[in-house]
């Protein structure tokens, strides 16, 4: 297993403007939306310039709320991880985030979406 922390940037889109298809000549297409994930789990022997990682995980800076049945997670990034996952052709992800010294959380645990 290898870990690449920031690593491996690929784009989610590729669009052109014009070109063939608007009636004039043909301009490369462009790759916008550029996903860099903060931790990329790539099984050994796996290429990460081309192959998928095993795990994606998002690292977030946001204090969670157990109280709430999401646990305050925020769409957002959600889809932001959707995002990788579909872009990265992996699938399996975490959102991860901070627990604070001293906080308590239910034994329970928190929600797998």
């Amino acid at each position: 297993m290898t870990v690449a922390l920031k690593g491996s940037a690929r784009n989610l889109a590729k669009i052109g403007r014009g070109g063939a298809g608007a009636g004039g000549p043909s301009n490369p297409l462009q790759e916008v939306f550029r996903q860099k994930p903060d931790v990329l789990l790539w099984p050994a022997g796996v290429s990460p310039s081309r192959g998928s990682p095993d795990t994606i995980v998002d690292a977030e800076w946001k204090i969670l709320k157990p109280s709430r049945l999401d646990w305050g997670v925020d769409e957002n990034d959600a889809h932001q991880v959707l995002a990788y996952l579909l872009r990265y052709g992996c699938q399996r992800a975490k959102l991860a985030y901070p627990i604070l010294s001293g906080s308590r959380l239910p034994s329970a645990g928190p929600p797998i979406f």
